[in-house]
């Protein structure tokens, strides 16, 4: 492609105005959150081994698992909050609680925690926002923590196990290795069974939970591409030297350059046909519009103008096919 400089520019005569039409209210996704609950209560069974020489055999609460059946939610996971209410356990530190998603990812929410303090009541809200974990040895309060796995206190409890044992039908939960934080479920399906698997890893102490739930947040990812609503000059008829050539999205976009929207003057070859010049021209942004300042003056003539199709919108969806219109400037 040829590039034509014409002759010493006396004025700005040309314009062209790409407006991102924000206002319209397009976004690059679409966010929603809801909130599950389960109000039955959940009996934290005592385990039956105090690990101190034998094997591992932590006690199953009841129900096991608990489960929260999710549904109505478009997109994909971008933030899941977990609620444990009421809880009450004479020993915190042998708490294990397992929170596994409908997809299967698995995340350990709370092990090894909060040594033998007593709690009575406690509201734990998880989050991965939080500011800090639950306190290993000391006594736990209500909050909000990130899940958190502390550290065995040697002769008194055992550390939460590699794998929790699995439920009545011998095949859930999943094995371990488990999440260390709730993100493990961010792009996943929200829609289908939720299961809170609560365990005793060791003898003598017992407690329970009142009810729990979750905070789901979603994104439906934008997979619309841009279009290109209004164009001009039309080219119905030849228009001044001063005229404007302007392009209007139907949402805002990127990468708007002089390789990507550009303009061209025909130039009529004898016995062949007219071939296209580029027009030398800079892009800029502009109180909010983009800008095609061409560094030469405009002869009469025709144009043609172009948008390629790697001008895409905020969330990289390009333009389906190129945009090209041609119009004529008078003398």
């Amino acid at each position: 492609m040829a590039r034509w400089l014409g002759e010493p520019k006396k004025v700005a005569l040309l314009a062209a105005t790409l407006a991102a039409v924000a206002a319209l209210g397009v976004a690059a996704s679409a966010a929603s959150a809801a909130t599950f609950s389960n109000t039955t209560g959940i009996t934290i069974n005592d385990g039956s081994s105090t690990c101190i020489g034998e094997p591992e055999a932590p006690g199953q609460a009841t129900p096991y698992p608990s489960a929260i059946t999710v549904g109505g939610l478009t997109g994909s996971v971008s933030d899941v909050n977990v609620t444990i209410d009421g809880l009450s356990h004479t020993w915190p530190d042998d708490i294990g609680l397992l929170l596994v998603s409908p997809a299967g990812q698995s995340t350990i929410l709370m092990a090894d925690s909060g040594g033998s303090a007593d709690v009575s009541g406690i509201t734990l809200v998880f989050d991965d926002a939080a500011s800090g974990g639950l306190p290993d040895e000391s006594q736990i309060a209500s909050g909000t923590y990130k899940p958190s796995v502390g550290s065995a206190v040697a002769n008194q409890g055992c550390s939460a196990p590699q794998s929790f044992p699995t439920d009545a039908t011998g095949t859930n939960p999943p094995a371990g290795p488990y999440g260390s934080s709730l993100s493990v479920f961010n792009g996943s399906d929200p829609n289908g069974i939720w299961k809170l698997y609560v365990i005793d890893d060791s003898i003598t102490e017992v407690g329970s939970i009142t009810g729990w739930s979750l905070d789901i947040s979603t994104t439906t990812a934008d997979t619309t591409p841009p279009t290109v609503t209004n164009t001009t000059p039309d080219g119905t008829d030849p228009v001044s030297r001063t005229a404007t050539v302007t392009a209007t999205f139907s949402e805002e976009v990127q990468n708007v350059t002089p390789s990507t929207f550009f303009l061209e003057r025909q130039i009529a070859v004898k016995k062949a046909p007219p071939k296209y010049v580029l027009v030398d021209a800079t892009v800029s942004l502009i109180d909010g519009s983009y800008v095609l300042d061409p560094v030469q003056d405009l002869p009469k003539g025709t144009y043609r103008a172009t948008i390629t199709t790697d001008v895409t919108d905020m969330a990289d969806n390009a333009l389906e096919d190129p945009v090209v219109w041609t119009f004529t400037v008078a003398n």
